[in-house]
């Protein structure tokens, strides 16, 4: 009897696995169209780039080499050579491309997506997605020059934050001494009491 009951339930779920498969899969497909419209692989690309520029010249900086001579510059290009392809095979778009498309189908429902994806297609949707990333670089340099401004500021309280440290970490030298034994003897080596002559 009991089996006859679960039967139909058991064919039930069966048949609605089919659904559940494409609605995920539809999902994942919204989520890959986001990375389209927002134009995810140019703009990985350019801050790739930025990246590898930002290494180079660090190295350039640290060798204190100039100019270079034949032997070098083989040495340099080699070197650039090697940063490239390990930054695009660690970080380039094919390689995060799904773990992204994951965040996208994990943050969003479907629903959501179509509606952030309906916004996006409009010209305010593609004008925001065209200029966003000449406004982060513009907010990043604005917060790195006013963290330029604040470094002596920064220096000064900092300065005044450790000499207060090692002061206070210093024992005062007025100090008196502990009761039962000399100043800094530990519980162990207190000296005992005398008992007063007869």
């Amino acid at each position: 009897m009991r089996f006859r009951q679960m039967l139909p339930l058991a064919l039930a779920a069966l048949a609605t696995l089919p659904v559940a498969h494409a609605d995920e899969a539809s999902h994942r497909a919204k989520a890959e169209q986001m990375l389209a419209v927002t134009k995810a692989d140019t703009q990985m690309q350019t801050q790739l780039s930025a990246l590898e520029a930002r290494i180079q010249e660090l190295a350039k900086q640290q060798s204190g080499v100039a100019p270079l001579n034949p032997a070098q510059t083989k040495l340099t290009d080699e070197y650039q050579k090697q940063i490239h392809d390990i930054t695009l095979d660690e970080v380039g778009f094919d390689k995060v491309k799904p773990l992204i498309v994951q965040y996208y189908v994990d943050s969003f429902s479907e629903a959501e997506l179509d509606g952030i994806l309906a916004f996006y297609k409009t010209p305010a949707g593609q004008a925001l997605i065209t200029k966003t990333p000449d406004l982060a670089m513009k907010s990043t340099t604005l917060v790195q020059n006013h963290i330029k401004e604040l470094q002596p500021k920064l220096a000064t309280v900092t300065q005044d934050y450790l000499a207060k440290l090692k002061a206070a970490a210093t024992p005062s030298s007025g100090a008196a001494p502990a009761a039962g034994g000399p100043a800094g003897a530990p519980p162990s080596l207190k000296t005992p009491a005398t008992k007063p002559q007869q």
